[in-house]
């Protein structure tokens, strides 16, 4: 599948639709150039996230519970050889019970194992970038329907651009999700001076109990030791993630899981994005996590603790410790957990927040009528889910959160 649209007169802004298996070496080279230069950074949809699956995971069967990246179409946006934009798209049959097809960024991968699914568009030629993503979205050549769902996108100047250039070619957009997500930015102040006080005496008392039972604490950044995932995920399959009678998810209990994620991380250790936050006391690991940097942010991919201390919360402390330690690192001035809002206690911890928003885009003419249409609908579905969130959030005000749809931690 390689269809292939001329946008711009000047010579060489092309378009095309590429089917994942179709991605060669030279692909994924541009790929991972142009993931090094994205507007809105997002290490969940590098190559060396995406091809690792592919590589480990065959097409999705029934009952497999990893799934696979093959059936992911990426629309690109190309000029002169050099990738400006990509978009990563699953088609899927039929829109809210409507008989009518259409593509999604949150596909049987991507929505599962991207907390982040902003699309990779050049920072230093956005608008062109988009206006030639646009046009090629909204021909018959593209070989993806005309309406399409974008989830899970951070609402910052990539949001906003574009909204500004589909309004600008008369491309129908509707806001369908919006939430805010726990974070921390650079600031002047510490973030600990930018939590509530309560908060912070939790935490001092927390971390007093743990030095008690397991000695003093100390955090470091281990993600050029190999052995130190290693660890993490032990860690992870020894705690209540490793029983799948709890509905654990640890990778170790996930055929294949660890083989991929280890690969993930071998290729972003080799260009020192890779972040394995161990805090310790002694040679007993207390808490340890999984990130991976993308620009000058740091996303968080899995944490695990340890259970034996779960009365201190371990996971609300190491939390705090990796933190102190991303303040001090001076190149870092966002760091995503990538957690839901629903776990309280765990996003507790962190000072600041973030609009995530979900988008309906509609590129052709009978896509922006059941755009129209569709405003209740999502209204009434939009409600469900608010209170679905509202109730998690009651049910899971805990120290450790689970994976869900989206989220990796």
């Amino acid at each position: 599948m390689r269809s292939t649209t001329t946008t711009s007169s000047r010579a060489a802004t092309t378009a095309r639709t590429l089917a994942i298996e179709d991605v060669d070496a030279d692909d994924a080279a541009r790929w991972a150039d142009l993931a090094g230069r994205a507007l809105e950074p997002n290490p969940f949809l590098h190559p060396d996230f995406v091809l690792a699956a592919r590589r480990t995971f065959p097409p999705r069967e029934s009952g497999r519970p990893f799934p696979s990246a093959f059936g992911l179409r990426l629309v690109v946006v190309e000029r002169d050889g050099r990738w400006l934009a990509l978009l990563p798209l699953s088609p899927t049959r039929r829109f809210d019970g409507t008989p009518f097809p259409f593509a999604t960024t949150a596909g049987p991968f991507v929505g599962t194992r991207a907390p982040v699914c902003a699309p990779l568009v050049d920072a230093s030629d956005a608008t062109a970038a988009l206006d030639a993503l646009l046009t090629h979205l909204g021909s018959g050549s593209s070989d993806v329907p005309g309406l399409l769902e974008l989830t899970l996108l951070p609402d910052g100047p990539l949001a906003a651009l574009m909204r500004e250039r589909a309004a600008a070619r008369g491309v129908a957009v509707r806001e369908r999700s919006r939430f805010e997500r726990a974070c921390w930015t650079a600031s002047p102040d510490p973030w600990r001076t930018r939590v509530s006080g309560s908060r912070r005496s939790k935490l001092k008392r927390w971390t007093a109990a743990i030095e008690r039972d397991a000695g003093p604490l100390a955090v470091r950044d281990a993600g050029g030791d190999p052995a130190a995932l290693t660890r993490v995920l032990e860690l992870e399959s020894a705690g209540w993630k490793g029983d799948r009678t709890r509905r654990g998810s640890a990778l170790r209990i996930i055929p294949g899981a660890e083989e991929w994620i280890q690969d993930v991380a071998r290729a972003f250790s080799a260009r020192e994005q890779l972040h394995v936050y161990l805090v310790e006391a002694g040679d007993r690991l207390v808490y340890g996590a999984l990130c991976l940097g993308s620009g000058d942010g740091v996303f968080g991919v899995l944490d695990a603790y340890d259970d034996d201390l779960s009365a201190h919360s371990p996971g609300s402390v190491g939390r705090a410790l990796v933190l102190d330690h991303v303040e001090a690192t001076e190149s870092v001035r966002l760091f995503d957990p990538c957690m839901h809002p629903r776990y309280a206690v765990a996003t507790g911890v962190y000072p600041d927040r973030r609009d995530v928003v979900g988008f309906l885009i509609a590129t052709r003419t009978t896509s922006r009528a059941l755009l129209a249409c569709a405003g209740p609908l999502t209204a009434a579905r939009n409600a469900v889910r608010a209170a679905r969130d509202r109730a998690g959030r009651r049910r899971g005000a805990d120290d450790e959160p689970r994976a869900g749809r989206g989220a990796v931690s």
